[in-house]
């Protein structure tokens, strides 16, 4: 087999299956606009074969399951209360996954690389060999291949090159939250030009490397294009705000499980945009008044907040309550100049708790 070979001169991120799992397989716009936002700013993106056939046997598996636990809560449910027909077709739904999958891939221009030239010996030798990305156990073979397909796939003409897979314990020497280096015995595996940071996130990747190589950030009243942002951030607020659950809110006195029930206009807009080329990124940061649910302990509802928000009781110890909140958001869109109009977006809260600070 003639090993695979990206466009010369242009760095590449490397996806692993985790990574597609995590975005719930790409099917939300903002999920979306991670992909084209890399492409955007002059990445090229390559997702290993062997990577997409997890993704398909995992989007087959889950909803497998899935619809078998729905079907027990149906019947126990129709013990109750008439139910409409809720069948679900698993062969058509997976035929739908993976025709969008495919048109995704093509349509954002992501490469696809082939299943490396390994041997089944390889694969057995491997796995007794202990060597990273195998387990102590063995196990491994999947990842094995994964990361044969980046060596075979990788070119050492520009970088540094991204390897972005929540899996640090197989393809990790350390790691931050963030970043991790990758593991001394595969550095091995890659010739001495070639250099491939580690991130575990999409959203760490975007933030921290993806968006510095942007034209910087200027004014939006310095473009030179005329789009309704406001239209735009409330279309993507409304899409993606309502019944969003979080673990917190900066200034919400309870925390776990918090859902916004209703949202507010976007208000205090202030948005930059970036260029490559003819090419823009918008950034619009805002806020929106939004009421929230949530639940708190009586003791401390009623000794505190009894006066200041609604309350009703849930059990003995907790109370369901709902007040309104400030959400800070900022939302990241693609421009292209040849439509004349904003595309896929994504949204992040910024003033979101998303740890427990009392661990």
């Amino acid at each position: 087999m003639i090993p695979f070979r990206l466009e010369q001169g242009v760095p590449t991120i490397f996806l692993d299956t985790n990574v597609f799992i995590d975005a719930q397989y790409f099917r939300a716009a903002g999920a979306q606009a991670f992909l084209r936002t890399c492409k955007f700013a002059g990445f090229d993106i390559a997702v290993p074969e062997v990577v997409l056939d997890e993704v398909r046997g995992n989007f087959q598996q889950g909803l497998s399951t899935a619809l078998v636990s729905l079907t027990k809560a149906e019947r126990q449910v129709a013990r109750f209360v008439t139910l409409n027909n809720s069948e679900i077709s698993l062969d058509e739904e997976i035929e739908g996954f993976n025709a969008f999958l495919d048109e995704l891939l093509e349509d954002v221009g992501v490469d696809v690389l082939p299943y490396p030239d390994t041997t089944p010996k390889d694969l057995v030798l491997g796995g007794y060999s202990k060597k990273k990305p195998f387990k102590e156990s063995g196990e491994g073979h999947k990842d094995y291949l994964i990361w044969k397909s980046i060596v075979e796939g990788v070119d050492p003409a520009d970088g540094p090159h991204i390897f972005v897979t929540s899996n640090t314990s197989d393809f990790a020497q350390e790691k931050t939250r963030e970043t991790f280096v990758l593991h001394a015995e595969l550095k091995s595996d890659l010739s001495e030009e070639v250099t491939i940071l580690g991130f575990t996130g999409r959203q760490s990747l975007l933030e921290n490397y993806v968006l510095a190589r942007l034209d910087g950030w200027k004014p939006w009243s310095d473009s030179k294009v005329d789009i309704d942002v406001e239209s735009f951030a409330e279309k993507v607020i409304g899409k993606e705000l309502p019944y969003k659950t979080m673990y917190g809110l900066e200034g919400l006195p309870f925390s776990n499980e918090v859902t916004i029930t209703m949202y507010g206009n976007p208000e205090n807009l202030d948005v930059h945009y970036a260029r490559i080329g003819d090419q823009y990124m918008v950034r619009i940061r805002g806020d929106s008044e939004c009421l929230f649910d949530g639940y708190m302990d009586k003791w401390e509802y009623f000794s505190e907040h009894s006066e200041t928000m609604s309350g009703s009781d849930w059990n003995d110890h907790v109370v369901n309550v709902e007040t309104e909140a400030v959400v800070e958001f900022e939302i990241m869109a693609t421009y292209d100049p040849a439509s004349g109009e904003l595309g896929g977006a994504t949204l992040k809260v910024l003033n979101e708790i998303e740890d427990d600070i009392y661990q």
